[in-house]
């Protein structure tokens, strides 16, 4: 099964959603700028291209990621963290 799921760095807040596809959290991404937009910018219109306005709204120390992913990939990653006891998520180098 997979999921698409927009991960979203804002002003220092993270925030997480869940989509059935790339298309529906690409949408919440553009609303989320367009709603956003006046706030930081004013009365400067944003471009109308969509991801040059996702790109022109998000300053350097900010981010957005809209990722499609295999829930069964993510469950093989927690059953092998979790059955090793480890707190620390980070793949180590070999």
């Amino acid at each position: 099964m997979h999921v698409t799921f927009l991960f979203i760095m804002h002003e220092g807040l993270p925030m997480l959603a869940f989509h059935d596809s790339v298309s529906d959290a690409w949408s919440e991404l553009v609303r989320f700028v367009n709603e956003s937009w006046p706030k930081r910018f004013g009365t400067q219109k944003p471009p109308e291209d969509e991801v040059k306005r996702a790109r022109a709204y998000f300053r350097k120390d900010e981010l957005y990621l809209v990722a499609d992913t295999d829930l069964a990939d993510i469950e093989q990653h927690i059953d092998r963290y979790s059955s090793a006891g480890s707190t620390d998520n980070r793949e180590k180098a070999p």
